[in-house]
């Protein structure tokens, strides 16, 4: 399950997306991995969706070892969204499944990842979906819009 969040986390997917993959999903690029969605939720046309990340070495560490214990063709993970959201609530009330995708998509808009890129992550066809996930004033700033924080 942990695998599960971590993947979530750091590829602001879905955990719907994350109960889809296999290891066939997988593929080290050196230190880096590329992951390619074999389901998205809202669009048919955005299967097949690749992300490249670079995991830190606990999340290496954690999907090596399933990677190496799951075979091929089976789901990585039985992270179900009620799973996910009952593991989130024993850590903090109000988590949601859904949270651990806004996180990461604040905490990319937070280190200056350009909006179109984090839109690309996001899987999200149009910008105005995606600045439904972001704060209004760390989007304007993000913008170089400083004075316009103060009326959002």
């Amino acid at each position: 399950m942990s695998e599960g969040l971590w993947l979530a986390w750091k590829t602001a997917s879905r955990i719907g997306e994350m109960a889809h993959l296999t290891p066939d999903c997988f593929q080290w690029l050196g230190n880096l991995l590329s992951i390619t969605f074999p389901y998205h939720k809202g669009d048919p046309h955005r299967l097949g969706t690749n992300i490249v990340i670079e995991p830190d070495p606990t999340l290496t560490l954690m999907l090596k070892r399933r990677l190496e214990w799951c075979p091929s063709g089976q789901r990585l993970t039985e992270l179900t969204t009620a799973m996910a959201a009952a593991a989130l609530a024993k850590v903090r009330v109000g988590l949601t499944a859904h949270s651990v995708k806004r996180d990461s998509l604040v905490t990319m808009l937070r280190a200056g990842v350009p909006l179109n890129l984090i839109q690309v992550v996001a899987k999200h066809k149009y910008l105005e979906t995606l600045l439904i996930y972001l704060p209004r004033s760390e989007v304007s700033l993000a913008l170089g819009l400083p004075s316009a924080t103060q009326c959002l």
